[in-house]
């Protein structure tokens, strides 16, 4: 799916170029109600969608299961109740999918921009998650990872280790050759804040490998 990176999407679990639009739905479980004096939780960014009898009886219904998929801008990401768990599940849990490799980019997002302190030891996995998810065929993750590379690029700076910070300039100068413009104007947007805020030293390899392309996009 195209769109800017606060949209919403629906999708069928088996990977696609692009999300499928099947219409808004609510998940399946229930949520407790909110404490009076709490905040509303943030609804998850991609969630399981409960079709209706009538909508699964259409022609041309997904078949499987249907989710919800929205790339949440950096400033709507709220801080973890348990950054440690929240560590432990994005980096050390299961992932059979991209809906699991969505959630955990999330996480890493969330823990960067509210817990870098937690993250830290455990950057350069956090990198290889975004940057591996940087690369999938369904676009929705791929927005959601290189936002993940801005806000960590964000988060340490000069900190990043330097064969990371130059593999995401890599990465990242590829993306900005993509044949779909807004996947192309989030790789920019993310080869800057990487550049700008990274080490030096790093990200002028990782972009010298590059002067040769082909692609005038990455070349420049």
């Amino acid at each position: 799916g195209g769109g800017g990176d606060g949209g919403s999407s629906a999708a069928t679990a088996p990977a696609t170029d692009d999300d499928a639009p099947v219409g808004r739905g609510v998940d399946s479980t229930p949520s407790p109600e909110p404490a009076p004096d709490s905040p509303p939780a943030p609804a998850p960014s991609c969630r399981v969608l409960k079709l209706t009898d009538e909508e699964a009886r259409m022609n041309g219904a997904p078949q499987g299961a249907v989710f919800s998929v929205e790339v949440p801008r950096s400033e709507d990401l709220a801080a973890l109740e348990e950054p440690g768990a929240a560590l432990r599940e994005a980096l050390d849990g299961p992932r059979d999918g991209w809906p699991e490799t969505h959630a955990a980019v999330e996480l890493v997002r969330r823990l960067a921009l509210h817990h870098a302190a937690v993250l830290r030891p455990r950057v350069p996995e956090a990198l290889q998650l975004a940057l591996g998810a940087a690369g999938s065929l369904r676009s929705s993750l791929v927005r959601h990872a290189l936002l993940c590379v801005s806000d960590v690029a964000t988060a340490y700076g000069e900190a990043l280790p330097g064969p990371d910070a130059t593999e995401a300039v890599e990465v990242l100068l590829k993306r900005c050759g993509s044949d779909k413009r807004f996947i192309a104007q989030a790789a920019r947007a993310a080869l800057d804040t990487a550049v700008s805020r990274g080490p030096c030293a790093a990200s002028l390899r990782g972009a010298l490998r590059h002067v040769d392309s082909r692609s005038p996009e990455v070349a420049a």
